[in-house]
C-alpha cells in the first residue's frame, strides 16, 4: 500500500491515487506542453495546449480506483530443517524454506483500448468515432483508441481507469545449508549456501501494469528479486602464539567475510506500443535463446556489452510479446574482504589494536544491473555497483582498497 499512498505513477498514468481523481461537473484534462521555438519561450506565446486541444484525442481524464472487494494480502511460510553435530564445535544444517503470498496488489486498466486500436486510422468524417475522441483533423486521420474503450459509451471522456486489485500472488522456494564451527583450535566460522527460486506477477516498490490488462497470467515469471545461488560466510581465526617476543608473537587475529551470488533478472521492454492498446507496457520479443552468447563482457571504452543488441525486437504490430518477465539475468556479485588485527597490551587495563582492512581482495569488478533496457538499445553497462547504489568508492563491490587504523582500548 505504500506506493498507493505515495501516489506513484505507472506506465499509463502519471499519478495513481483516488485523491487525484477529478470531481464535480467540470471536465478536467491534462494539458500537454508545446514545442519550444528555437529561440526559447517567447512573451505572449502559449507553452501549453489549449483546453479544447487537451480534450482531443487520448489526452482525456484518467481515473484511479480500488476494487470494491479489495482485501489485505496474506503470506504463509513453511520450513523444515535437519541438524547434525559432528563434534561440540561443528554443526551442519540442511533445510527447506518457502513462502507463498496471496491477494497481492496489482494494478489493472479496466478501461483499456482494444488490441490494435491505437494503430487503427480513423478519418475526420467518421460517424463512429468523432474527431474530439479520435484526434483526427481534416488533413490527418486519428485513431480508434478512445472509442474502443469498454466504458466509452457511458463515460466518453474517461480514458485509463486504473484499478488496484488484490488478485496477484507469489511463491518462494529454497534449499539452504550451513556449516558452523565454533572455537575449533582458534577457528570460528560459518558458511551458508542457498539455492532459491522466486516467482510472481509483479515485483517492487512501485506497481506496474501488465502489457495485456485482460491477461494477468501472462505476467507470471521470475521475480525481480530472484537470485538462484547465494554463498556467504565469515571466518575468524586467532593465530597461535609463535616463537619470539611476546609483544610481537601474541595477539594476532585474522577475519574474513565473503559473499557470492548470482544476478537478478532483467526485462527488456518495447520502445513503442506495438500492441496498440494505449498502455505503453509492451515487452520486447526475445529472438535468440541466449542473449549473452558470444558476448565477451570485457570492459571496452568504459562500458561492458552485457547482451547482444539484436537479441530483442519489438513485437509485430497489433500483437503482444510472448516473452515473459525476467527471463535473463544481470551480472552477479563476488566479494572477499580480509582483516588482519594485532592486539598488544600496554598496561593491565590499556591495550593497542593495529588493524588492516582489505576490501575486495581479488579486485573483482562487480557490475551494476543492466537496468530496464528498451529493444534495439545497445545492451551495455556503464557503471559498477557502488555508483549505481549511490555509494561510489565506499559502496559494495568497489575496487580493492585498504584501510589502516590504530586504536587504544582502555
Amino acid at each position: 500500500m505504500k506506493s498507493i499512498l505515495q501516489n506513484n505513477g505507472v506506465q499509463n498514468i502519471s499519478v495513481f491515487g483516488p485523491g487525484q481523481n477529478p470531481a464535480g461537473s467540470n471536465e478536467v484534462a491534462q494539458a500537454g506542453g508545446l514545442s519550444v521555438p528555437a529561440g526559447g519561450i517567447q512573451s505572449g506565446q502559449p507553452i501549453f495546449e489549449t483546453y479544447n486541444e487537451a480534450l482531443a484525442g487520448a489526452g482525456l481524464v484518467k481515473i484511479s480506483t480500488f476494487a470494491k472487494n479489495f482485501r489485505p494480502s496474506a503470506t504463509q511460510s513453511s520450513d523444515l530443517n535437519v541438524q547434525h553435530s559432528f563434534t561440540n564445535s561443528v554443526v551442519w544444517q540442511f533445510g527447506y524454506v518457502g513462502t507463498q503470498a496471496t491477494h497481492l496488489l496489482g494494478l489493472f486498466d479496466i478501461n483499456p483500448g482494444a488490441l490494435g486500436s491505437l494503430n487503427t486510422p480513423v478519418p475526420y468524417t467518421s460517424a463512429s468515432c468523432a474527431p474530439q475522441y479520435s484526434g483526427a483533423t481534416p488533413a490527418t486521420p486519428g485513431n480508434n483508441l478512445q472509442c474502443s474503450r469498454p466504458y466509452f459509451s457511458q463515460f466518453p471522456n474517461f480514458s485509463v481507469i486504473d484499478e488496484a486489485e488484490s488478485n496477484l500472488g507469489s511463491n518462494y522456494n529454497s534449499l539452504q545449508t550451513s556449516l558452523r564451527i565454533r572455537g575449533l583450535h582458534g577457528l570460528t566460522s560459518q558458511v551458508g549456501y542457498t539455492w532459491s527460486h522466486a516467482l510472481d506477477y509483479e515485483t517492487g516498490l512501485l506497481p506496474y501494469v501488465p502489457q495485456d490488462p485482460l491477461n494477468e497470467h501472462a505476467e507470471y515469471g521470475n521475480s525481480d528479486f530472484d537470485v538462484r545461488n547465494t554463498f556467504t560466510g565469515y571466518v575468524h581465526y586467532q593465530v597461535p602464539s609463535f616463537w619470539g617476543p611476546n609483544r610481537l608473537s601474541k595477539g594476532w587475529e585474522l577475519d574474513s567475510g565473503f559473499s557470492f551470488h548470482g544476478g537478478t533478472p532483467y526485462t527488456v521492454v518495447s520502445a513503442t506500443n506495438p500492441s496498440g492498446n494505449g498502455e505503453g507496457a509492451d515487452r520486447a520479443v526475445q529472438v535468440v535463446a541466449s542473449p549473452t552468447a558470444g558476448v565477451s563482457h570485457a570492459v571496452t571504452n568504459g562500458v561492458v556489452q552485457w547482451f547482444s543488441p539484436t537479441a530483442f525486437v519489438d513485437a509485430p504490430l497489433n500483437t503482444y510479446s510472448p516473452t515473459r518477465r525476467g527471463q535473463n539475468y544481470n551480472p552477479g556479485y563476488s566479494d572477499v574482504d580480509l582483516a588482519v588485527l594485532k592486539n598488544t597490551p600496554i598496561t593491565e587495563s590499556v591495550s593497542a589494536q593495529f588493524r588492516v582492512d582489505i576490501f575486495n581482495v581479488f579486485n573483482h569488478t562487480n557490475l551494476a544491473p543492466v537496468g530496464l533496457p528498451f529493444a534495439a538499445e545497445n545492451g551495455t553497462i556503464g557503471s559498477t555497483l557502488g555508483p549505481y547504489l549511490g555509494n561510489p568508492s565506499i559502496g559494495p563491490g568497489e575496487p580493492l582498497h585498504a584501510e589502516f587504523s590504530l586504536r587504544v582500548l582502555f
